[in-house]
């Protein structure tokens, strides 16, 4: 039987299994983002990235799936981290594709800076160090958290990639 293909993850998100929310439960998704998981991502360190993938890794082999996409956010550490992201999947040889989510609510260098990360990953893994288990993307939040002049900047981070880089790639993003 073939194996499962996951589309679509946060590894990190691992950390919020049996957590309790402070001061009542979320009425609507906006306040799900801000009660559980923005401030879940900015208390990740590289250490957490890591482990939170490791034991994402470990439970996605008992289920059998082989291939996952991870959306990555952490915006307290944002350089690197999606070697250490690459280095858990490598390690349980399951094939990922990578990215880091850019995104406006954390001001324009926490969004810079997370341009900078995708655009070293995307060069490391089709250009500098090639691996056929890791795959990687250009990630965006979504379009209620991206203004128009950082989704600018992506494209055109993504446009000076050489154009065999650009056609290995895209961008992955929350559309609903």
């Amino acid at each position: 039987m073939p194996g499962m293909i996951c589309l679509h993850g946060h590894f990190y998100g691992m950390f919020s299994r049996g957590m309790s929310l402070k001061g009542g439960n979320p009425s609507c998704f906006k306040e799900i983002l801000e009660q559980l998981w923005w401030r879940l991502d900015k208390a990740l360190q590289p250490e957490d990235v890591k482990y939170s993938a490791l034991v994402c890794l470990l439970q996605a082999i008992k289920c059998g799936t082989t291939t996952i996409v991870d959306h990555h956010a952490s915006p307290n550490s944002i350089k690197g981290s999606l070697d250490e992201i690459a280095s858990a999947t490598l390690e349980s040889q399951i094939r990922s594709v990578l990215c880091y989510e850019v995104t406006d609510r954390n001001g324009e260098e926490g969004a810079l800076e997370g341009i900078k990360e995708n655009i070293r990953f995307i060069k490391k893994c089709l250009i500098n160090e090639p691996n056929p288990l890791l795959g990687t993307s250009f990630g965006l939040h979504a379009a209620f958290t991206c203004c128009d002049e950082t989704l600018t900047k992506c494209r055109d981070a993504m446009l000076e990639l050489p154009k065999e880089v650009q056609k290995k790639t895209g961008f992955h993003i929350h559309v609903a």
